[in-house]
């Protein structure tokens, strides 16, 4: 039998175009389309994964674990490196909706989206890198990890769907797995609508959903420290407000990332106002 030999093998690098394909939806198969196929390119770190028929956000169908255990292992996928390359760096903003059931399918109460991300107890999105050692010779490949780098909004509902929200920079490497991990063991991921666009910089609006108005979550917000976040009624009864409980450090409280990429280097006089109105209280 004839067998091909290594001047027979030819490995082609498709071109993009980064406006139309990566910028738009970095996430394959997210889950925007009411009846899926297929669960790929989706993997679950435990047993398996598969396509829950009707199991999605108003009937369509979800992306759905298999047999989940561990509390560290969730839904994920490889992002196409091509894109990494051309947008590195760069800040995204990724948003997904995800339902925690028991094995029998009675709601998970059991999850603390105010816990710290390490305790296990609190659906977020890592990060998961391949890295040289040695950038100039390109040897020595390590796997760094980023956690945390979205978080589930507040309020949590164990009776509907969560938001997983988050925006962070994509870091320089050739290959990146996103994974929706984190929670209590056997618990069951159901995820629907996921995405992970460019994030674009706004200088009339770098504080996002400041008025806590958008889908009436604490969206685009987290916390520096560990406090309990939670959304309330707003100034004068009227709207939202965001309420930060519990707090151990005085510097502790609500926060957001705020990009950078708004051009201000270089500029002699730029300069960053942020506004926040509060009513002192003893929490």
């Amino acid at each position: 039998m004839m067998a091909a030999s290594p001047l027979d093998i030819t490995l082609l690098k498709p071109q993009i175009d980064i406006s139309s394909y990566c910028n738009q939806n970095l996430i394959r198969n997210g889950g925007q389309s009411k009846i899926l196929t297929t669960s790929e390119p989706w993997a679950h770190t435990d047993s398996g994964v598969q396509v829950g028929s009707k199991l999605g956000i108003n009937g369509s169908d979800a992306i759905v674990t298999v047999n989940r255990g561990g509390y560290w292992t969730g839904l994920g996928q490889n992002i196409d490196s091509r894109c990494i390359e051309k947008l590195k760096g760069r800040y995204v903003e990724f948003s997904a909706w995800i339902r925690l059931l028991n094995k029998d399918g009675s709601p998970a109460t059991n999850t603390n989206p105010d816990s710290a991300w390490y305790n296990m107890q609190s659906t977020q999105l890592s990060l998961s890198s391949r890295q040289y050692r040695d950038v100039s010779k390109k040897e020595f490949i390590y796997t760094s990890e980023a956690a945390d780098v979205a978080q589930l909004a507040r309020p949590y509902s164990s009776t509907s769907w969560n938001l997983v929200h988050g925006v962070f920079r994509l870091p320089s490497t050739h290959r990146l797995f996103i994974e929706v991990d984190s929670a209590p063991t056997d618990v069951q991921f159901y995820l629907d609508d996921v995405s992970m666009v460019t994030f674009n910089c706004n200088r009339d609006q770098l504080v996002r959903n400041g008025n806590l108005e958008e889908l009436g979550v604490t969206k685009y917000w987290d916390t520096w420290g560990d406090p309990k976040l939670d959304i309330v009624r707003g100034y004068g009864g009227v709207g939202n407000a965001v309420k930060a409980s519990l707090r151990t450090y005085s510097s502790y409280g609500p926060a957001q990332v705020i990009s950078l990429d708004c051009g201000f280097e270089g500029e002699p006089c730029a300069r960053i106002r942020i506004s926040l109105f509060f009513i002192p209280r003893r929490c």
